[in-house]
C-alpha cells in the first residue's frame, strides 16, 4: 500500500483563507477560516470620548496595532492547526497575508512538519478557480521544499 500524503493548498487574505485539501490528486474537501481581523485603519490624534473610569475611551493607533498583530497571529495559529497533519503545503493569495502565514510558519518551523512547497501572487478566484490551482500545482508544480 503506498504511503499518500495529503496536500493542501491555501489561499487566503485577511479576511478568509479557503483550504483546499487533495488525495491523491482529487479534491476531498475545501475548509473556509474566517479572519476576524480588523482592516479597517487606525485614525490618528486624540482618543475620542474622553476619560471614563481613569482609561481613555477609543484607543491610539498603537493599541489598534497590537489588537491588529494579535488578531493575525490568531488567524494564522488557527489556519496552522487545520494544516498539522498536511504533507506538502502550497500557499498563495494577493496581498499581504501569506506573508504574515510564511512568517508564522518560519517561527513554528519546529510545529510545522508538513513541507512547504511554494508561496505565489495570486488574484482573487472563485472556489473553482482555487481548486484548479492547487490541482495544477501539485501536478505540474517543482516539487521543491521551501
Amino acid at each position: 500500500m503506498k504511503n499518500v500524503k495529503k496536500q493542501i493548498g491555501i489561499w487566503l487574505d485577511l479576511k478568509e483563507a479557503f483550504l483546499i485539501e487533495l488525495q491523491d490528486g482529487k479534491e476531498s474537501g475545501i475548509r473556509k477560516i474566517t479572519s476576524n481581523i480588523d482592516t479597517s485603519h487606525a485614525k490618528g490624534g486624540a482618543p475620542s470620548g474622553g476619560r471614563q473610569g481613569g482609561t481613555f475611551i477609543g484607543g491610539s493607533e498603537k493599541e489598534h496595532n497590537r489588537r491588529r498583530q494579535q488578531q493575525e497571529v490568531k488567524y494564522f495559529d488557527e489556519i496552522m492547526k487545520a494544516i498539522e497533519d498536511a504533507g506538502e503545503v502550497y500557499v498563495f493569495g494577493p496581498g499581504e497575508a501569506k506573508n504574515g502565514l510564511l512568517h508564522n510558519i518560519k517561527v513554528h518551523r519546529k510545529q510545522f512538519h508538513a513541507h512547504l512547497m511554494a508561496v505565489d501572487t495570486a488574484d482573487y478566484l472563485t472556489e473553482n478557480q482555487m481548486v484548479a490551482q492547487v490541482k495544477r500545482y501539485f501536478k505540474e508544480g517543482d516539487k521543491v521544499e521551501f
